[in-house]
């Protein structure tokens, strides 16, 4: 069996010791544990009780006195058994009261009818996370500094293994048990990646020796020995700001109606309406996603997938059907014409079909549809609905219920038709969105290998979101910095030029100096560091 020596977790306590964490970081860490995440979304409850295993999780130390069972090592401080109600539901109650003087808003919340505490983090969190006393440091000016090999020692300061273990495999499993996001992580811990010295041993330690050692810190108080560690200073704003980009999927924050995951959501749009609207931005994938769905319905039966691809002089004759010059004599007869899609609802009468219309709104869809647009509402996806062709009357028309119909919409280009509502309300819609963990699929995936460079990417990426909704299917030939450089220049450049016009000349320049800073600095390190 292995364990933490005597020395390393008496050191590792040392070293906690001068984090230079401010009191409210110990309530930070409690209802981390107790299961706050990162992010604006559902609510936690905190009751009088319910944060004791947090505690016990955190700070918990047998053979220390059951009315101060818990030792928080950041502060040097015992705290009683009651800690859940006369520590943590108190702090929280004056935070939301606004009783308690901090100057980052990182919690909301409200009391609910059965009198426990509602919360969430703020829409303001994370900034300024660790940044003096704003980001839960103990005094402005420095930057919160956690040693993380100490602090994975303290949090296994009661463990044992089989095996000898691993700094990473200890260190993940912290991060899970307090829900700690990589923001978090990079904001508030130290970049070590290895325990120096080794902490553990083969025989058993007295746990006793800590308790001890935790008595003679406590009643030393200020007096103890200060190993005066050096402190980081104080993360610019562009730093963090820099380091949040890179961990988010979009600047843009997500809402609560927002899909996780746009296949499944479009899956089960066409399963239930077999109609479907992808709409987005250029380079979000609408196409791509489009033959995928279809792949998931059809197959690889080519045959059954009917592509059109919609532009301003589309309409009813290119289609659903026309009238065909016949040559008769000297003169001339005119037939009726199935087209296209006519013939793709005949053939799905019996079998599966999937529709694509590619950037549906660069047509008049009331010129293309004509009077057959009330048919895709799967209501009316029956033949007791059919209508007459409109060149045929003897013939009848209808969509039929296993027809299913996806189009694309780019909401951006406003030279394009706008779809009127009484069209657009009978599809289902799935927005797409930039989307920076498919960037950085799409970097590896062309045989980038330098995890730097993708991160500074992601980043910079995110920052432009600011100025244009740039997509990540732009970047599907960048492998280093410089296809990047060419691909910007021939492309994405031009693109966002034409977007901003000649009244935004000035975000042009503002988009210029993040690609150039993502070329120009090589290390992850240095490009956080860069103001601008």
């Amino acid at each position: 069996m292995f364990y933490l020596s005597k020395e390393s977790l008496i050191e590792s306590t040392k070293r906690l010791h001068d984090s230079g964490a401010h009191e409210s970081f110990r309530n930070y860490l409690v209802l981390k544990a107790h299961g706050l995440k990162f992010g604006h979304d559902s609510y936690l409850s905190i009751t009088t009780t319910n944060t004791t295993p947090a505690l016990q999780l955190l700070f918990g130390v047998p053979g220390l006195p059951e009315d101060e069972p818990f030792y928080n090592p950041l502060r040097n401080e015992r705290l009683k058994h009651d800690a859940a109600r006369g520590i943590i539901q108190t702090n929280v109650k004056k935070y939301l009261d606004e009783a308690t003087k901090t100057k980052m808003k990182w919690l909301e919340g409200h009391q609910s009818r059965e009198q426990d505490w509602l919360i969430r983090f703020s829409a303001e969190y994370p900034n300024s996370l660790g940044r003096g006393e704003a980001g839960l440091a103990d005094k402005d000016g420095v930057q919160l500094t956690v040693h993380t090999p100490s602090f994975v020692i303290w949090m296994n300061r009661n463990s044992e293994w089989e095996s000898r273990p691993n700094f990473t495999s200890l260190w993940m499993t912290v991060r899970e048990s307090l829900n700690l996001h990589p923001v978090e992580v990079d904001l508030l811990f130290t970049k070590d990646s290895d325990f120096d010295p080794d902490p553990f041993v083969t025989i058993v330690p007295d746990r006793s020796e800590l308790v001890e050692f935790i008595s003679r810190e406590v009643e030393k108080g200020s007096a103890r020995t200060i190993l005066k560690l050096p402190q980081r200073p104080a993360f610019s704003e562009t730093k963090i700001r820099r380091i949040v980009s890179s961990h988010s999927n979009t600047q843009q924050a997500q809402r609560w109606w927002s899909a996780q995951d746009s296949m499944n959501e479009a899956l089960e749009v066409l399963h239930e309406s077999r109609a479907l609207l992808l709409v987005g931005p250029p380079g979000t994938g609408k196409t791509r996603l489009a033959f995928e769905l279809a792949k998931s319905i059809i197959g690889e039966d080519e045959k059954r997938l009917h592509l059109f691809q919609f532009h301003a002089s589309y309409a009813y004759e290119d289609f659903i059907e026309a009238l065909k010059p016949v040559p008769i004599g000297s003169g001339l007869s005119f037939e009726p014409v199935l087209k296209r899609f006519a013939l793709a609802c005949q053939v799905g009468r019996t079998q599966k079909q999937v529709v694509i219309l590619d950037e549906l709104n660069r047509a008049d869809v009331s010129k293309v549809f004509g009077e057959a647009f009330l048919l895709i509402e799967r209501e009316y996806r029956d033949e007791k609905y059919a209508i007459p062709h409109l060149y045929d009357p003897s013939r009848e028309f209808w969509i039929p219920p296993d027809l299913y119909v996806i189009a694309t919409l780019n909401d951006l280009d406003k030279s394009t038709y706008d779809l009127d509502f009484a069209f657009r309300r009978r599809f289902g819609q799935v927005d797409l969105t930039p989307n920076a963990n498919l960037l950085e699929e799409i970097l590896t995936i062309a045989g980038c290998q330098d995890e730097d460079f993708i991160r500074i990417l992601r980043s910079a990426f995110n920052e432009v979101q600011t100025y244009y909704p740039l997509g990540h299917a732009y970047f599907k030939s960048v492998k280093d910095r410089e296809s990047l450089r060419s691909t910007y220049r021939r492309v994405i450049r031009p693109t966002i030029a034409a977007y901003l016009g000649l009244y935004r000349k000035d975000d042009l320049v503002r988009v210029d100096s993040i690609f150039k800073r993502v070329i120009e600095v090589p290390t992850w390190e240095e490009y956080i560091n860069v103001e601008g």
